[in-house]
């Protein structure tokens, strides 16, 4: 794995000020901080049935965590 996207709720005041927290981070990974609402995140992944419900994050090799699992 080598890139992991996070799709978060950019209406949550929570998870915005977290998404900014980890843009600072330094990271094993690259993360892609996507906001769940946005154009290209429905495009890409608006198949995922818990898109815009809970924090989603999705690997580069297809893998999918929602909820408690995506942290």
């Amino acid at each position: 794995m080598k890139r992991l996207t996070v799709l978060y709720d950019a209406g949550c005041p929570l998870c915005v000020r977290c998404q900014a927290w980890m843009r600072r981070q330094p990271a094993y990974v690259e993360m892609e901080l996507l906001p769940c609402q946005s154009e290209e995140a429905i495009r890409r992944y608006g198949e995922v049935p818990w898109l815009g419900a809970v924090l989603v994050v999705v690997s580069d090799e297809g893998e999918v965590w929602a909820g408690p699992a995506a942290f």
